[in-house]
């Protein structure tokens, strides 16, 4: 049983032990510096039980003296090395949290999209935060109490044992049953730990999805019905923390007053005994002293207990990520010292069939089948279809959004597979529908600088007025400062910035009026370096400028060609489109009647 115990110790606490390990210099130093305070500690009470002795006996005063100099000499020393353990090891605490955070960064931007489809961002803001606060207080303040807890422990019973074996014995008997009481109490902590630690993250997730979508709340008026998911849920975590709570807060109390009877027959046979002058009174003062000191080890250990078991459950969550399979090495290749490969623009899909993983059922829901698709180099695409017929699945493969299977999918003729992803991703530029401009000037999100044209090319490019953009503006969060039609302009700006040879638009129009989309597209067919475009489109003027139309419907291609070929297909899925969208833009141009 003790075997299996030890196991289950080693396995649980191995990213506790891993991350002490890492800085076990300056915990060694902090150990160190505990050993010395506890040593100070133990000494005390000796030196009060000579003085009270010595004052009893009418010692000579400098006697007296040199003992209240001792004193106050160990207590200096006390004060030092609680100074140095303090700085030594909660830096190795605090350092230990920010190893651990970086690395889960890192994990974030390793691990493929599907990932994060799938995960609640409110789990992962828990972790980032909550969780590793938890793995900070173990190595910290929970490492501190252990080794103080257990120093005490196994010393403090050896000096009592040399003042009075009898008074020992005695004060001994209430130990055996604290083990049981403090194994009972782990596992429970353990238990309700992780109850809070869910719904903390349910409740971030919450905060995180309401608060990025506070003006569609205010918009649909459903303040009220938020607020009573919120009073649910937060309810629910308020129960779940006054749980763990009472436990814990059980937990010093119960052994303090186990302990506590050690002082009652300390009181009652260590007063009987000064009376017959088996011991001194100083003995008595110090013995009391003493039984103080092994009460605090009892809460200590109770805390070390509570700190450990709250740093293993949130070890456990970190560890199930970090220990998710990563993106190819191949594909975490960064570009090299001479820049990226060049890149002409083609792209080719070759019988490709790809699946989304069902959240509901586990399932994949087949969005690509059998696609085959040659796109030359320089060639402006138009992709169009009923919602649902994989334009945008089409567009976030070629940057390996998501991965394909081996042979389906080219990039100047080599598989994307045998790319590096940061440097296929350096030549692609990509504006997907859910646009986010991060809250920085629109001079740092066009990648410019105060004396760069570059900036003011760019506005040029997405804006018949430069004046019109004022570069040391702050877009705000999510780019809340700017109209819709304002933050799309900017996204592709920030697309092109680079000059990819690869341009991905996925319903990039939809927030500006046909006119403006008609002169972005115009600028964008003059602009230097111009390369391969695959435009996701609705309207008119896209579809008539692309040198090719691709129509999707279910995952596959139905038609192919130019404008004026498709529109000869009077039945065709296009042309019946096209007039559709031609008879709207007829309608809206000629505006109410009165």
């Amino acid at each position: 049983m003790f075997r299996n115990r030890w196991k289950e110790f080693l396995k649980e606490s191995e990213m506790i032990r891993r991350l002490m390990r890492e800085h076990r210099r300056s915990l060694g130093i902090g150990m160190l510096a505990i050993f010395v305070v506890d040593i100070a500690d133990l000494y005390l009470p000796l030196v009060l039980r000579d003085a009270v002795d010595g004052a009893m006996s009418v010692a000579h005063s400098s006697q007296l003296l040199v003992l209240a100099l001792t004193f106050v000499g160990v207590t200096l020393i006390q004060a030092a090395g609680r100074y140095v353990w303090r700085i030594y090891i909660f830096d190795a605490a605090v350092r230990s949290a920010h190893s651990l955070r970086s690395s889960l960064i890192r994990k974030f931007f390793r691990l493929p999209p599907a990932f994060f489809d799938r995960t609640p961002t409110g789990k992962l803001m828990s972790l980032a935060t909550n969780d590793i606060e938890a793995v900070r207080m173990a190595i910290g303040s929970g490492s501190v109490t252990a080794v103080d807890a257990l120093f005490y422990i196994f010393t403090v019973p050896v000096a009592m044992w040399s003042l009075s074996p009898k008074l020992t014995l005695l004060a001994l008997i209430p130990f055996p049953i604290i083990p049981f009481y403090v194994f009972w109490a782990k596992r429970r902590i353990q238990i309700r730990f992780e109850r809070v630690q869910a719904d903390f993250s349910q409740l971030s997730a919450m905060a995180q999805e309401d608060l990025a979508n506070i003006r569609t709340i205010k918009a649909l008026g459903i303040e009220r019905s938020q607020t009573a998911k919120w009073t649910h849920q937060s309810y629910g975590f308020l129960e779940k923390n006054l749980a763990l709570s009472r436990i814990q807060s059980a937990l010093g109390p119960t052994l303090d007053f186990i302990m506590s009877t050690s002082m009652v027959l300390l009181i009652y046979v260590g007063s009987q005994s000064v009376l017959k002058q088996a011991i001194t009174v100083g003995t008595l003062v110090a013995f009391q002293r003493y039984i103080q000191k092994l009460i605090w080890p009892m809460s200590a250990l109770a805390f070390s207990v509570s700190f450990y078991q709250r740093g293993v459950t949130s070890s456990k969550r970190l560890g199930e990520i970090l220990a998710l399979p990563e993106l190819p090495e191949s594909a975490l290749k960064p570009v090299g010292p001479l820049g990226p490969r060049p890149c002409k623009g083609g792209i080719e899909f070759r019988s490709l069939s790809f699946s989304y993983p069902d959240p509901i059922n586990g399932k994949p829901s087949l969005t690509l089948r059998n696609l085959t698709l040659k796109i030359e180099p320089g060639e402006r695409v138009a992709l169009m279809g009923p919602v649902g017929s994989g334009k945008s699945t089409l567009m976030m493969l070629i940057p390996g959004l998501y991965p394909v299977n081996r042979g389906q999918l080219f990039v100047d003729e080599t598989d994307i597979c045998d790319w590096p992803l940061q440097e296929l991703r350096s030549h692609i530029g990509f504006v997907g529908q859910e646009l986010f401009l991060f809250n920085e000037t629109l001079q740092q999100t066009l990648d410019g600088t105060r004396d760069n044209p570059r900036a003011t090319m760019l506005s040029n490019l997405v804006s018949s007025d430069p004046s019109e953009w004022d570069l040391q503006a702050t877009v705000g969060e999510r780019g809340s400062h700017l109209s819709g039609g304002q933050r799309q302009r900017i996204a592709l700006a920030r697309a092109i910035s680079l000059s990819p040879a690869i341009l991905l638009l996925d319903d990039a129009f939809s927030n500006v009026d046909t006119i403006t989309e008609e002169a972005i597209l115009g600028r964008l067919q003059k602009r230097a370096g111009r390369g391969t475009e695959i435009v996701a489109a609705h309207r008119l003027a896209t579809l008539r400028d692309a040198h090719r139309v691709i129509v999707l419907e279910q995952g596959s291609v139905l038609q192919s060609g130019t404008h004026a070929h498709l529109m000869k297909d009077r039945s065709g899925l296009y042309r019946r489109f096209y007039e559709q969208q031609r008879l709207q833009e007829e309608i809206e141009s000629a505006g109410p009647r009165v």
